[in-house]
């Protein structure tokens, strides 16, 4: 059994409604719609996340290949909620005076591509603050034993022989979780992917179940429908 995990597309403007996708976001969903149709590429197994742009994502992919199949949705493979952000960062604002200044860059600044790499940088450091952090009532070893329970669900799937392919869409962070445990990485170096997995990337694994269910990497994060210029972070 193959597992095909891919990043959402490039979602809207990260100041006001992140959950939407860019217009850019729908040409790169086509385009990975039209890699799979043109590859003969088949899934048994829709599996998405709960949020828009997970749905959005699948669904444009499911129109360019001229099917409409069912999907699973897993709240596992969801980013952190806007909610938990903002509490994140109001928690560690405080403390980070690097953080502090990101802030107020993120806040002042109006050309969109700088405020997404502001957003990224803030990100890594709210994620390093918390992976260390045990005495904040929001803990991030709960979130990622969330996250991990997908390959609970993965094991099960493994027992339908029937299944030969399987979609999931999800976002960075799970995905950068993931990767963690297949390449047996710390959190801290698990989350490094998170400034790397691009916009519709694909992943490829094989599944295997012995004891536990064991991912196999076939390739990591690669854009095979776009080009060099095309791909994007956010």
């Amino acid at each position: 059994m193959n597992l095909y995990l891919v990043r959402h597309a490039q979602a809207g403007d990260i100041k006001s409604n992140y959950d939407v996708l860019s217009e850019y976001g729908k040409y790169q969903s086509q385009k990975l719609g039209k890699y799979f149709l043109e590859n003969d590429l088949k899934f048994d197994l829709w599996i998405r996340g709960t949020l828009n742009r997970h749905k959005e994502t699948m669904q444009l992919i499911q129109k360019e290949m001229g099917i409409e199949q069912n999907e699973l949705v897993l709240d596992c493979l969801d980013e952190i909620s806007e909610n938990t952000f903002k509490n994140l960062l109001k928690y560690y604002i405080e403390k980070d005076k690097l953080l502090q200044h990101l802030f107020k860059q993120l806040q002042n600044s109006n050309d969109l591509s700088k405020s997404k790499e502001i957003y990224i940088l803030i990100l890594k450091n709210i994620f390093k603050n918390w992976i260390y952090d045990t005495t904040n009532p929001i803990s991030y070893s709960h979130y990622k034993s969330k996250v991990l329970q997908i390959l609970e669900d993965l094991k099960q799937f493994a027992t339908h022989h029937h299944l030969k392919n399987i979609l999931i869409i999800s976002s960075g962070t799970p995905i950068s979780i993931l990767l963690g445990y297949v390449f047996g990485l710390t959190d801290e170096q698990s989350l490094n992917w998170m400034k790397k997995i691009y916009n519709t990337s694909i992943s490829v694994f094989t599944v295997k179940k012995k004891h536990q269910i064991y991912l196999e990497p076939v390739s990591i994060n690669f854009c095979p429908h776009l080009q060099y210029k095309e791909q994007t972070l956010l």
